[in-house]
């Protein structure tokens, strides 16, 4: 019987818009999963969002992903992931308080791997640049991004969980009841756990903004602006 783990998301999935959302520029989300093909085989996906406007974020052709061990957070290894190409995707948000025109491009990068057996596990990833410089519940600019994903020993021949489409609930007006649906599937039936965290920055910034060697952990997070906090992250 396969060994059950339950997993924890540190990797920013979705960015909460503001009334500025179609204004942006820049990179405004991301998520990163890796599947079990056979043996020690994976196949992993990072899909990165961006405003449709967006002057500042480039779908690069190819991007480097960082390979650690998971425990000594050694660097082992650089994978390169091919850009499949973006989809445009006009998301139906809002409610009866406000619609925004949002327009988005989902740009997917994807490749095959290996990874040897390892008790300790890995995690990839990739530091990108820059989040929108309109996000009022951030302090600073030219913030970077950091997408990473854990993958316990291969011998386990486990898969990350997969979140659905881009969520119509991902527009929040206030004063009002807002109920959002984060629901995910797991083809291993692994019990899936959830927590807010710290926004991740990394290193990248407009002067390295994409940098072809991520750092390790521990990552270094973006400060939150006056009266924000992690557990009062949009006021």
């Amino acid at each position: 019987m396969k060994n059950k783990i339950s997993k924890a998301f540190g990797v920013c999935i979705l960015v909460m818009c503001t009334p500025f959302f179609s204004m942006a520029a820049h990179i405004t989300g991301g998520d990163f999963t890796v599947r079990h093909i056979e043996g020690n085989t994976f196949e992993a996906t990072l899909t990165l969002y961006r405003d449709c406007a967006s002057g500042g974020a480039n779908f690069d052709q190819v991007v480097e992903i960082t390979v650690f061990d998971a425990f000594t957070n050694e660097h082992l290894n650089a994978l390169d992931f091919v850009f499949n190409g973006f989809e445009t995707v006009v998301p139906e948000l809002g409610n009866s308080c406000f619609t925004p025109d949002v327009c988005l491009e989902i740009g997917i990068y994807q490749t095959q791997f290996e990874l040897p057996d390892n008790p300790n596990g890995y995690y990839l990833s990739k530091e990108r640049c820059c989040r929108n410089n309109l996000s009022l519940n951030l302090n600073g600019t030219d913030l970077g991004f950091v997408f990473t994903v854990d993958v316990p020993d291969p011998a386990l021949q486990n898969s990350t969980p997969v979140f659905g489409d881009y969520p119509s609930e991902a527009y929040l007006c206030v004063n009002g009841e807002n109920i959002m649906d984060f629901g995910a599937t797991d083809v291993d039936g692994d019990s899936l756990v959830y927590s807010f965290t710290e926004p991740y920055n990394g290193e990248s910034s407009f002067f390295d903004p994409n940098p072809a060697v991520a750092t390790s952990k521990p990552y270094s997070t973006i400060f939150w602006a006056a009266g924000f906090s992690t557990d009062n992250q949009v006021g």
